[in-house]
């Protein structure tokens, strides 16, 4: 979902001079636009120095808030003075995407009416291309080995010495959690062994456990949470003895 963005202009402040007994140095001219229109920016840097702002009001519902920079460069934001952090959308990973382009605006920085958001972009960014967005999440999923998290030592004290003993409840495992007032209504992808894939796309590998749904289901169905130990135990078989193995949960929540 995307939010509507009030625009407006201002035209720019005169240059100032920093005044200094000794070594007066020029301070660059920055171009003030008012409704994060292109505007051009001049002064004594080499590279274009633009400052935007632009008033919005808050989303509807609960859903948490992401500022989408993805049609702007390198820069940083601020709403209602509240620093946002820097962004480098121009910085691209090696398939060809920008690392990140959604940035989260908290709900507690936000007002119900025009909220202030401010933009220093150091390259050539789009601003007009600038949204708002609600996300919704309606899945969750999770990816561990029987590595992940090896048992952790808690010690105690006898007459023999310190002995290291082993928390049984220490051991890996996928945990799910659906967002409030929801629960885990389908699993949508299962695998106990080599499966492939992430979050938004999986595959079984050339090991894998038949039943791996099933006991998945049995577990989490109805929850709004739930915790499967990643384990041959868990499963009752051990598909591929000798091979490290891992489990691959992808589930609705409704």
């Amino acid at each position: 979902m995307e939010n509507e963005i009030k625009n407006g202009r201002t035209t720019a402040p005169p240059p100032q001079t920093e005044i200094s007994d000794t070594n007066p140095k020029p301070r660059p001219r920055l171009a003030i636009c008012l409704g994060l229109e292109p505007c051009e920016a001049r002064g004594t840097r080499e590279e274009p120095v633009e400052i935007g702002a632009a008033l919005f009001d808050e989303p509807a519902g609960n859903d948490p808030v992401a500022l989408n920079l993805g049609s702007m460069g390198k820069g940083e934001a601020w709403v209602n003075g509240e620093s946002i952090g820097r962004y480098w959308v121009s910085f691209h990973t090696s398939d060809g995407n920008p690392s990140q382009k959604r940035y989260h605006v908290p709900r507690s920085f936000l007002k119900p009416k025009d909220n202030l958001l401010v933009l220093l972009e150091e390259e050539n960014g789009y601003p007009l291309g600038i949204s708002l967005d609600t996300i919704s999440r309606t899945k969750v999923c999770g990816l561990v080995s029987e590595s992940h998290l090896p048992p952790v030592c808690g010690t105690r004290h006898d007459q023999s010495g310190e002995i290291c003993q082993r928390n049984p409840d220490r051991r890996p495992n996928v945990q799910l959690q659906c967002p409030p007032n929801s629960t885990i209504s389908k699993i949508l992808f299962a695998s106990f062994g080599t499966p492939s894939g992430d979050c938004e796309s999986q595959a079984l590998g050339t090991c894998h456990t038949s039943n791996s749904r099933a006991i998945v289901e049995k577990e989490c169905l109805g929850k709004s949470k739930c915790s499967i130990i990643v384990s041959s135990h868990t499963f009752g078989d051990d598909p591929c003895p000798g091979i490290p193995k891992a489990l691959l949960v992808d589930a609705q929540c409704a």
